[in-house]
């Protein structure tokens, strides 16, 4: 599993939300349980889940990693997944969980 939480496009999540009609605010804010939920209804739950990291080290979303990082049922690697290697993970993944907000997200669903 592969989950992006890089991106940090608030101005632009109420304009998603209005254009598209969807309450999508669980996507954007990526809590625990939304991500346990997923990935409970796909069986998943006992794998490992990677998240992708920004080329310069830093996570905008600093409090979802927290979140993420602190839930002792998820099992979360703590290795980085930078650049390149990071899409082409995201790409092959079983299950990519991305911020609709996020062109990253839209590159990984085109190649898909």
């Amino acid at each position: 599993m592969f989950i992006d939480i890089t991106a940090d496009h608030s101005p632009w999540n109420k304009k998603i939300i209005r254009a598209s009609g969807h309450d999508m605010t669980a996507a954007f804010e990526m809590r625990p349980e939304y991500i346990r939920s997923l990935l409970g209804s796909l069986q998943m739950l006992d794998h490992p889940i990677y998240m992708e990291r920004r080329l310069h080290g830093a996570y905008p979303n600093q409090e979802e990693v927290q979140r993420l990082m602190g839930d002792p049922s998820l099992s979360l690697m703590t290795e980085e997944v930078i650049g390149a290697n990071g899409l082409f993970m995201a790409v092959v993944a079983n299950v990519y969980i991305g911020d609709p907000s996020s062109l990253w997200s839209l590159m990984v669903a085109k190649i898909r």
